[in-house]
This record gives C-alpha cells, sequence and structure tokens, in this order.
C-alpha cells in the first residue's frame, strides 16, 4: 500500500511540479540573462523554483501534515485557491487569444495612434516594433490619416518612446514628419490616452473622429477600456502580435495590470 501511495504521489504531484517548475525556471532563467527583469519574469520564475523545491520535499510534506490536521487543512484550502487563480489566467489568456486575429481588415479611418512598449538604447523593443510594423501597413493604405506617437521618458533619459517611434517609422516607412504627432510625456495607458487628447486637440484632432489605436494583442482589451472611459467614441482596435519569446510573460503582466487599473478605476 505504502509503494502505491508513494507511486500515486511521485505520478500526480511530484513530477507534475517537478517539471512545471523546470519550464518556468528555464525559460525565465534565459529573459532574466537578457536583463530583462520585471513582475512578469520574476514572478513564473520564483513560483518555478518554489514548484522545484515542493517536489523535493512533498513526502516529508505530507507525513507533516499527516499528523497535524489543521495543517493539513491550511494547506489544501492554499492549493483551492492556487488553482481557483489559475484558472481565472487561464481565462484571461483565453480572452487574449481571441484578439490576436480579431483585425486582419481596418476600415478606413481619421487618425491612427499607437501605444508606446518600451525602447532601449533609441530602438523600439521588439514588442513595440510589431505594433509599429502594423500601424505602417495601415498608414500606407490610408495616406489621409495623421499617426499619433504617445510615450514619454521611461529607460532611456535621452528619447522618448514617441521619438524612437518616428525615427523608426520615417527610417523603415518612410513615413514623413508632418504625418505624425509625438506626445511625449506619458509613462502609462491611462496618461497615454490622457496626454494625447491634449496634443491632439492642437491639430484639430477630437476624441469623437474615428481612430485606429494600435496596440499588443494583450493590451486591446484594457486599452479599448480605458480610452472609452476618457471620452473616446469611435475607436477601432488594432491588434499586433507579441514576439513568443516574451509574449506569455507580458500576457502574464497584462493579468496584473489589468486589475490594478481596476482598482485604481482608470475603466
Amino acid at each position: 500500500m505504502k509503494i502505491f501511495k508513494k507511486q500515486s504521489n511521485l505520478i500526480y504531484s511530484q513530477i507534475p511540479l517537478m517539471l512545471a517548475g523546470v519550464v518556468l525556471v528555464t525559460a525565465n532563467s534565459y529573459l532574466l540573462s537578457l536583463q530583462k527583469r520585471d513582475l512578469s519574469i520574476l514572478a513564473p520564475f520564483i513560483l518555478g523554483v518554489v514548484f522545484i523545491i515542493l517536489s523535493i520535499v512533498w513526502e516529508p510534506i505530507q507525513t507533516f501534515l499527516a499528523k497535524h490536521p489543521y495543517a493539513k487543512r491550511a494547506w489544501r484550502l492554499a492549493w483551492l485557491f492556487f488553482f481557483v487563480w489559475l484558472i481565472t489566467l487561464g481565462i484571461f489568456f483565453w480572452k487574449i487569444q481571441q484578439n490576436v486575429w480579431a483585425t486582419k481588415h481596418v476600415p478606413d479611418v481619421e487618425n491612427i495612434m499607437i501605444l508606446g512598449c518600451g525602447a532601449m538604447n533609441g530602438k523600439p523593443t521588439p514588442t513595440l516594433q510589431q505594433r509599429l510594423d502594423r500601424a505602417a501597413a495601415i498608414a500606407i493604405q490610408q495616406p489621409h490619416t495623421h499617426i499619433i506617437l504617445t510615450g514619454g521618458y521611461t529607460t532611456d533619459p535621452s528619447y522618448s518612446e514617441a521619438q524612437v517611434m518616428a525615427a523608426y517609422l520615417k527610417e523603415n516607412y518612410h513615413i514623413p514628419d508632418d504625418r505624425m504627432i509625438l506626445e511625449n510625456e506619458s509613462t502609462s495607458t491611462f496618461t497615454n490616452f490622457k496626454n494625447s487628447a491634449i496634443v491632439m486637440e492642437k491639430h484639430h484632432i477630437t476624441k469623437e473622429m474615428s481612430l485606429a489605436v494600435v496596440t499588443s494583442e494583450f493590451h486591446v482589451p484594457r486599452s479599448k477600456a480605458i480610452g472609452e472611459k476618457q471620452g473616446y467614441t469611435n475607436l477601432y482596435m488594432v491588434s499586433a502580435s507579441t514576439p513568443l519569446l516574451t509574449r506569455y510573460n507580458l500576457w502574464f503582466r497584462e493579468y496584473f495590470a489589468t486589475i490594478h487599473a481596476k482598482l485604481l478605476k482608470e475603466f
């Protein structure tokens, strides 16, 4: 009986925990080696380490719990909360996936807005580059539009994200300066929309005009909700894909960013 129970623990608990831990630690160790350190990478890495440790000390833990019924109840309750949270995360990921192919065709709009997503050494991050490439394709097809580039000074004090975006579009797609409107102060999605409205007004662009907002697929729902809360009445959301290397880490971070924005009543 003890042998059977031990084999059952290995199959249903220890081995899955070890495998999940190794996958999480390996994937996120690589990202950490690239100097990428934020919640979206550190949290899964730490979770992976915890899984590996639990898989190693699983038997002693079970022995302890067998002698302490209250601790056993707390242990089961903790796992229940974890699995409920995991289900909500899975639902969130599933909803994001719906945005990946949601906007293959973009109707004629009056203006385009690109939301910032980081710059390094005067160049857009791979995620931001995907947004720029997606927006450029629309801008080329609709040459009458203005392009609002929104993003302030974040990691590099020499260049705002908006300036980096403008340089990229000009160099790679020959978008002229007079089509691009730069908003150089924002540091969040909320301020992207808030500060852009001020800049747009100077160019006689109102919140009621049709506006294609280009952002990553994971960012579409929160961006749309924030924009509409601020009075943008004719938004058309356009999703750009996220590079596979950081895709699910950014989806993970967006889960918490959405909760944070909701608590702050940004939408």
